[in-house]
């Protein structure tokens, strides 16, 4: 059986997919379903794009709505939503090993990848900063 919309996605996919979350989809009502169903289109498209307008103009889900899943936290959006940047971060992730590997078939900026994963994995790609106590009082004399 196939719920409503465009994009194909049979009711056991989406009931597995929430089942990870923690939701039943049996205990959902049709405006439940609906809504799920939306947020699945515009997970798909983030884990494309990486970002939320491109996701949402191929979605066609309105930015607002995807803020107020995000503050809501509807339908355990939040974490479907991180775990779809993750995954994007993760691509981002395979790009930088593959020029490291291939590096004559590199077609882009390696200076804006590394940009990229440092905002998207920072726990992997931040930049360590050292002061020394001298340096933070020059620092809090500024103040």
């Amino acid at each position: 059986m196939y719920l409503q919309g465009d994009y194909n996605m049979t009711t056991q996919s989406l009931a597995d997919t929430l089942a990870t979350y923690g939701i039943a989809v049996t205990g959902l009502t049709t405006t439940q379903i609906q809504v799920a169903e939306r947020q699945q289109r515009f997970l798909v498209e983030l884990s494309k794009h990486g970002v939320m307008q491109p996701s949402c103009d191929a979605s066609k889900v309105d930015r607002h709505v995807v803020n107020r899943w995000l503050d809501s936290d509807t339908l355990a959006f939040r974490r479907r939503y991180q775990s779809q940047m993750l995954a994007h971060a993760e691509h981002l992730y395979e790009i930088a090993l593959n020029r490291v590997e291939k590096p004559k078939h590199n077609l882009g900026s390696d200076t804006l990848l590394m940009r990229m994963l440092e905002a998207r994995m920072p726990e992997v790609f931040r930049r360590n900063v050292e002061i020394d106590a001298p340096q933070l009082e020059a620092l809090m004399a500024l103040r």
